[in-house]
């Protein structure tokens, strides 16, 4: 059983590069709206 922990254990580390990857893309191209006041956001929940 030793080599099925490898094994899931060696596919969560890949996902995890793949997720990694995908988020590295979007810098640069994600534009946020200046007027956004995230402190108002806070004040309604």
């Amino acid at each position: 059983m030793r080599w099925a922990l490898g094994i899931t254990q060696a596919l969560t580390d890949y996902i995890r590069h793949l997720r990694q990857d995908r988020i590295l893309d979007l810098f640069g191209k994600v534009e946020f709206d200046p007027d956004y006041d995230y402190k108002r956001q806070r004040a309604r929940a």
